[in-house]
């Protein structure tokens, strides 16, 4: 049990880094839901049968732990199991089939809202018919969620409350909007009810169960679309209706717009306004997102400079616009400023929780559902993954006991043996069965005491396709051990065929088609250091030279540096060593905005927690060429049980933070150059050092080292197609400037010159390195021959290092840099940043999908036309382009969905954006249109899953 004096530490937000520094005893079960500080208010709806017109009511039930079920994870290792959020771990006799009502939620917000800005489309006869055809589906599945509510509580509660939340909306929508016909008596029964009681009251009790259930981002990232459903029907429903202008309410409109309060000087009219404009083009993955970024950065930081007046005073004066303001500076964070994203973000979910019923009243003036269900653009990955450190091996209670099975033979082979057999986790004893093979061969054949096995992940095209090659490399050199994890059926058959052909017992093929590529990369790892194997994680888009693990054990060894420093300056999200480099990296220099930072961990602190030497390395990390953030695409860890700890708490703050980009946080775990709120501040701070990544573990921006010193070339370059010049390359003078060109100038607007890289696709890349048999060509000394076409490459990519190392960015910020490096390179004119990010008053939803930037040229049109069949300046044309080029391609998914290419749902979707001039779609289909019908529907899914969040199996890609 939890004592109740950490009860709400522990299920806060927050609270996770908080309860690992518990005795085992007073930690949290492991199970799902038995934290659950909504059990009580759910037991208090089921009682006052608020939302029930069957049943009857009773205790919530918590989950107990069985009696003498084992205890596999020792008190020194935090116990996790990943919360099922989108339900869909499998159960036996559920409530309702929850996969299909999350699909049918997803759907009817695709179907109902424009892809990009998510604002309701307009509906002709058709779509209405549509709608009310999905409602009744929805409500037949929602009605026995109803009856059934504290068991569906228990299974799927965000689910749950959600479905709870339509089957209210329904009830308050007008009769003949709610089915196409008269409703069926049963749930005319549950409407006629549900619409009796007080809409608000029972709203904002729903609303604080989902509160209770997650935190608001959490809730906000999740398939079920809860928020964009309740802004589909705010609109509709008459008690979230404001009222109009010049009607006779117009002192209750004033209210709600909170006329004649103010916050940091700004009326809240002017704030209301400013929301309104921005908040459609809030997006941390499209071009636009530059609109709201510039736009709600001054309104926010000015608001900010005093956050006292906003908590003590604005959040209780204007609740409604205090929480939307509150949910749009948390975007903006995203970013902006990561480190602060968690702090607005549960500011958002305080206001909530504290003033429901007035949000409610103004959530249809302030437009605070819809903020929220903006933020889900934001998020990365899905809930899709379940994992628990129940899939480990077996772990002695003492850590200093574990540290030791790593260099002692007979105790490793004795775990993995019995593992194999044993373990009820069925991966488990695959994994354990392998890694005992790994272990004899690498005992028979090695002179060092540790076992090292390698770990990459594979699926989708082009890396499919080089399975084969990227084996017979792998063998080719001698790699002691490789698991694949393959992300799709086709990998798998793939990997298990080759594995086959090469007749080899140390390459295992594991069918991991669960969850996005970076959970499963990271969850993998945990697995493998509980056998007390090293582990080094390789992306599959690397060429290898020859048997990296001496150089890794070198580096391990002999360190040039171990990190991380623990003195430093902080400024926002980004950490320099010393004021010298700030002052040179980021041209802020002013002493005054300085902040002394102190690397430190609740976990070091813990006189129980064993911490290594100040020289001891576990782990080795790959920082980027010409940047100062970890590109993770190569690392090292060590079996030892601070790093077991690092992986554990890294899968799950990985998983419950859909937003963070996993390199960053993976850089703030380690706290080298940024920090994130993700990291909790009980983790360990591992020693770790860098690999060199100039002269041995070399990639395609940049090295400088021989073809017989280098021993991994990664695929991974980055998205600029220039670098900057070194003082020789900026003496000399190019031949040619303002081209693409490998060797071409550019001077920036800051007087930078830079010059134009060598470059190569990932797929010519494969094809260069893996093609041609990745075993033959060109000799180097020690390095097994490889291919003399991907020598000449790597020729050409050699480059002085880097003047200086700046910071890193995964989201709109910097994507002005890339833009003026295109326009440059085509001797163009730089945009005017401040003219083409200016929003009109009232942003129009097509404009917004149809071009890159409102009230200026699109970039895209000229493109369009230069490359396209359709030059006709008869024709009629829409954006630009010729109308019939904007038929045909709707023609073409038509028909990819009659040929079962295309899945219906995201047919329609495509169509549907077709239809509002979405250039991003029609360029996907004139550019792949060539490679045939099956891979423009390939590229077609990928670029609505994209925007749906969800990714499909892929390779894992980097920075």
């Amino acid at each position: 049990p939890i004592p109740a004096q950490h009860l709400h530490r522990a299920c806060s937000p927050r609270g996770f880094g908080a309860v690992l520094a518990m005795p085992r005893r007073c930690r949290p079960h492991p199970r799902p839901w038995a934290c659950r500080p909504w059990a009580s208010a759910a037991m208090a709806v089921a009682v006052e049968g608020a939302l029930l017109f069957a049943g009857a009511a009773g205790e919530v039930a918590v989950e107990a732990e069985a009696p003498g079920e084992p205890d596999l994870a020792p008190s020194w290792l935090p116990q996790v199991d990943l919360e099922d959020l989108e339900c869909h771990r499998p159960m036996e006799a559920p409530v309702v089939a929850w996969s299909e009502l999350r699909d049918l939620f997803e759907e009817l917000a695709l179907r109902t809202l424009h892809l990009q800005t998510l604002r309701p489309l307009p509906e002709d006869q058709g779509m209405t018919h549509w709608r009310r055809a999905m409602q009744m589906d929805i409500l037949s599945r929602a009605a026995v969620v109803l009856v059934r509510f504290q068991a569906a509580l228990m299974e799927c509660p965000l689910g749950t409350v959600t479905a709870s939340l339509f089957v209210l909306m329904l009830a308050n929508l007008p009769a003949d909007d709610i089915s196409i016909g008269p409703l069926p008596q049963p749930f005319a029964m549950v409407v006629e009810d549900l619409a009796r009681r007080p809409f608000l009251e029972h709203a904002a009790r729903d609303l604080r169960l989902l509160l209770d259930i997650a935190p608001l981002h959490v809730t906000a990232a999740a398939a079920w679309s809860v928020f964009s459903m309740l802004s589909l029907y705010e609109g509709r429903v008459r008690w979230l209706q404001p009222p109009l202008p010049g009607a006779a309410d117009a002192v209750g409109a004033a209210r709600l717009a909170c006329v004649g309060t103010s916050i940091a000087g700004i009326p809240s009219e002017e704030v209301l306004q400013q929301l309104r404009r921005h908040i459609p083009f809030a997006s941390g993955k499209d071009i636009i997102g530059l609109k709201f970024l510039r736009g709600m950065d001054p309104l926010v930081t000015k608001v900010m400079r005093d956050p006292a007046e906003f908590s003590e005073k604005y959040m209780h004066t204007c609740p409604a616009g205090a929480a939307t303001f509150a949910a749009t500076a948390a975007m903006l964070a995203l970013m902006s400023n990561p480190s602060l994203f968690e702090r607005f973000s549960h500011l958002a979910h305080f206001v909530l929780s504290l003033h429901m019923e007035e949000v409610l009243a103004g959530a249809s003036t302030w437009g605070v559902f819809y903020a929220l269900s903006k933020l889900q653009k934001f998020a990365t990955r899905a809930f899709d993954l379940v994992w628990s450190t129940r899939e480990l091996l077996a772990l002695p209670a003492d850590p200093a006991e574990f540290d030791r099975i790593r260099l002692d033979g007979a105790a490793r082979a004795a775990r993995l043996n019995a593992a194999a057999s044993k373990h009820e986790h069925a991966p488990t004893r695959q994994l354990a069965a392998f890694l005992a093979t790994v272990a004899r061969h690498q005992e028979q054949t090695r002179q060092r005491e540790e076992v090292v096995v390698y770990l990459t992940a594979v699926g989708g095209q082009p890396f499919s396709d080089h399975i084969t090659g990227f084996f017979r490399r792998a063998l080719a050199v001698n790699l002691p051990g490789l698991i694949v994890l393959c992300m799709d059926t086709e990998a798998h058959n793939r990997c298990e065929a080759a594995v086959a052909n090469e007749s080899t017992e140390l390459i295992l093929c594991v069918f991991a088609i669960e969850g996005h590529v970076v959970l499963i990369k990271h969850a993998f790892i945990p697995a493998i250091l509980s056998a007390g194997v090293d582990t080094v994680w390789i992306d599959f888009d690397t060429f290898i030279f020859r048997d990296p693990t001496d150089d890794i054990v070198h580096a391990r060894d002999n360190p040039f540096r171990v990190l991380p420093q623990r003195e430093r300056i902080r400024y926002g999200s980004f950490l320099f060593e010393n004021a010298t480099e700030m002052c040179a990296v980021s041209k802020i220099c002013d002493a005054r905005q300085h902040w002394h930072f102190n690397i430190s961990s609740d976990f070091d602190e813990d006189p129980a927690s064993a911490t290594p030497s100040d020289g001891e390395v576990e782990m080795l990390v790959t920082e980027h060429w010409d940047a100062r953030c970890l590109n993770n695409g190569l690392f090292y860890v060590k079996a030892t049980h601070r790093p077991l700890f690092f992986f554990v708490l890294f899968v799950r703050q990985l998983y419950v933070n859909p937003y963070t980009d996993n390199q960053n946080l993976f850089d703030s775990f380690l706290a080298h150059s940024t920090i994130d709120t993700a990291a909790p501040q009980s983790r360990p701070i591992l020693n770790y050092a860098l690999f060199d990544i100039e002269r041995t573990f070399a990639c395609a921006e940049g090295h400088r080292g021989s073809m017989s010193n280098l021993a991994t070339f990664h695929f991974w370059s980055s998205d600029f197609r220039t670098r900057e010049t070194s003082e020789d390359e900026e003496a000399a003078s190019s031949d040619v400037v303002g081209s693409s060109e490998h060797g071409a100038t550019i001077r920036t607007r800051d007087g930078i010159q830079r010059v134009a890289k060598m470059r190569m696709t990932k797929t010519d890349l494969f094809e260069a390195f893996f093609g041609g048999g990745a075993v033959d060509g060109i000799d180097f000394g020690d390095v097994v021959p490889f291919p003399a076409v991907a020598a000449r490459f790597l020729k050409q990519v050699e480059t002085p290092p880097p003047r200086w190392k700046g910071m890193c960015s995964v989201t709109a910020v910097g994507i002005e840099e890339l833009v003026d490096e295109r326009l440059l390179q085509g001797e163009d004119d730089l945009v005017d940043w401040d003219h083409v990010t200016k929003v009109c008053d009232s942003p129009d939803a097509s404009d917004i999908a149809g071009s890159l930037f409102l009230g200026g040229s699109s970039w895209v049109e000229p493109a369009v036309a230069a490359g396209s069949s359709y030059e006709d300046a008869s024709m009629p044309h829409c954006r630009g382009i010729p109308l019939k080029a904007w038929a045909d391609a709707m023609r073409i998914v038509g028909d990819l969905e009659s040929a079962s290419l295309l899945r219906r749902l995201d047919a329609e979707v495509l169509k549907a954006e077709l239809r509002h001039l979405n250039v991003g779609y029609l360029l996907t289909i004139q550019a792949f249109q060539e490679y045939g019908a099956e891979r423009v529907a390939a590229e077609l899914e990928r670029a609505v899953a994209s925007e749906r969040r969800v990714e499909p199996a892929g390779g894992a890609g980097g920075r």
